[in-house]
């Protein structure tokens, strides 16, 4: 997403695979919106290819890799932090826990778990050609959607779901990838899952010594439970903090901008995962609530200046 480019303080173009610009929304593949622009709606990237690109620029600005070491316990004292791996230990006056949702930095410093949704990935290739276009498919399982991304030489497709404990998940994506058109065609295909974090693990999300930021804070967006552009986000924020040295900055920043953005996200995803068909046909399919969206994705609006115009003017979001 745009807004996820506009933070990131350097150039990602080398790692970006296709630039889309058209997004097409369904109800159970029924009644399609298509949704095109002249310039660069979504770019697609490679989640590997992002990670590597950025470790490089952070080795290239002084940060030093050490990699085939297991995290396997964080501790604190007064002025420093002692990290223990399965090899040896390491200390430092901070640590920012970047280690995904099931962080181990937050698990030994006793945060609570955050709440977790599920999706399931699939790297799928295909015998040709594809359409340069994402497709969102509301309604293709309980309490989530379906996607089709496509990258440079095939698609990523998946499904995502509000429910943590959902066993049938991959039942409901052979189903949803049964419906697409480019079904027949499939050559190849590469399975994953995920647990998404769909809130903070709590308000405060720092202590004296630590701070977490991405998926080990739970910052997610609800909605479509895409979680790079909180991850940069927070990083930023978390960075700031510590060049201050006080880590409360953190959770006094995050409190004031982005855990009100995933609240409204939230009640906006219960509202269209409770009741798709009402949700879609009503408001979801309509061209301000598209338009809406694509700013949301661009960075040229938030979660809360959009609640604020649906309280002051609900009926433009029917039209």
């Amino acid at each position: 997403m745009q807004r996820t480019i506009d933070a990131i303080p350097f150039s990602i173009e080398s790692v970006i695979e296709r630039q889309i610009r058209t997004i097409r929304i369904s109800n159970h593949f029924s009644n399609p919106v298509l949704i095109e622009r002249s310039h660069m709606l979504v770019a697609m990237s490679m989640r590997s290819t992002l990670d590597s690109h950025l470790t490089q620029k952070a080795m290239q600005e002084g940060a030093e890799l050490l990699e085939q070491q297991n995290v396997i316990r964080v501790s604190e004292t007064r002025d420093r932090v002692i990290c223990n791996t399965d090899s040896t230990s390491h200390e430092a006056r901070y640590v920012i826990a970047a280690d995904g949702v099931n962080s181990i930095v937050a698990k030994t410093l006793g945060f609570p778990r955050p709440r977790l949704g599920v999706a399931l990935e699939v790297e799928v290739y295909v015998q040709n050609n594809f359409d340069n276009c994402v497709d969102f498919d509301f309604n293709v399982l309980p309490q989530g959607y379906g996607w089709v991304f496509p990258k440079s030489d095939h698609l990523s497709c998946g499904v995502f779901t509000l429910r943590r404990n959902f066993p049938q998940i991959r039942n409901y994506y052979e189903s949803y990838i049964r419906g697409k058109t480019f079904a027949p065609e499939i050559t190849e295909s590469t399975l994953s899952g995920h647990l998404i974090p769909l809130g903070p693990r709590s308000k405060r999300l720092n202590t004296s010594r630590s701070i977490l930021v991405g998926d080990a804070a739970g910052l997610a967006d609800p909605l479509t439970g895409e979680g790079i552009s909180f991850a940069v986000r927070s990083g930023i924020l978390a960075a700031k903090s510590l060049l201050e040295e006080n880590p409360d900055l953190y959770s006094a920043e995050l409190n004031a901008t982005l855990l009100p953005e995933i609240r409204i996200s939230r009640w906006a995803a219960r509202a269209l995962y409770g009741a798709p068909s009402l949700f879609y046909n009503h408001i979801a399919a309509k061209p301000f609530f598209a338009n809406s969206i694509l700013n949301l994705f661009a960075g040229k609006t938030t979660y809360r200046q959009l609640a604020a115009k649906a309280l002051r003017k609900p009926w433009r979001f029917l039209t």
